[in-house]
């Protein structure tokens, strides 16, 4: 596992190939050339050091509910994230927002929570099963209407088998969460890098 420290000021990108993936890979693999993307990013250079010098992005200040209930559900565990943390989801998600601007804020945050907060979390069962558990319902959809709320029931943490296409608010972060959460549960102790 990194150390606080690190995680604090990198992001941890996770990289998943599904069975699709790979099997498209194996059917079409080709030898790599590296040079035939030699130089080709250079014109983004100078727009990048640009975008990274601007001080006056706009903070997307609909996800502050979010982000604090996720505070407060890391925190009994010591995994609450703190304002340099905060400063750098902020800046991400509207950074993410200039470059892709069909990004929608749920998709933001689910970056943000698989990348800033999940990576923090690893722990013995009886300390991390019932942070996960609160996590699990910050992923799921909240919604009023009756018919969507039992649908939401039916997505227990506890189950053998999860598919995260519907039912999920943050699809990412809630298989990751499912996953330490199964590990948790076999093995008496769960990491983000083990899951």
């Amino acid at each position: 596992m990194f150390s606080p420290k690190v995680l604090d000021r990198a992001n941890v990108i996770e990289f998943r190939i599904g069975s699709d993936e790979m099997k498209r890979f194996l059917e079409e693999c080709n030898p790599v050339e590296p040079d035939a993307v030699n130089g080709q990013g250079a014109p983004m250079g100078e727009s990048f050091v640009s975008i990274c010098k601007d001080k006056g992005l706009k903070y997307d200040k609909e996800c502050q509910e979010d982000l604090l209930a996720f505070f407060k559900a890391l925190k009994p565990v010591g995994a609450e994230f703190g304002y340099r943390t905060a400063d750098e989801m902020y800046r991400f998600m509207a950074l993410a927002k200039l470059v892709e601007a069909g990004w929608k804020k749920d998709d933001l945050m689910d970056i943000v929570v698989m990348q800033k907060m999940l990576p923090k979390l690893h722990g013995s069962r009886k300390k991390m099963q019932p942070v996960l558990k609160a996590l699990w319902k910050l992923c799921k959809i909240q919604s009023s209407k009756e018919a969507d709320q039992e649908k939401v029931k039916e997505l227990l943490i506890e189950a053998e088998e999860m598919t995260f296409e519907k039912g999920f608010r943050y699809p990412v972060s809630a298989e990751k969460v499912w996953l330490m959460y199964r590990n948790a549960q076999d093995n008496g102790f769960t990491s983000y890098a083990e899951a």
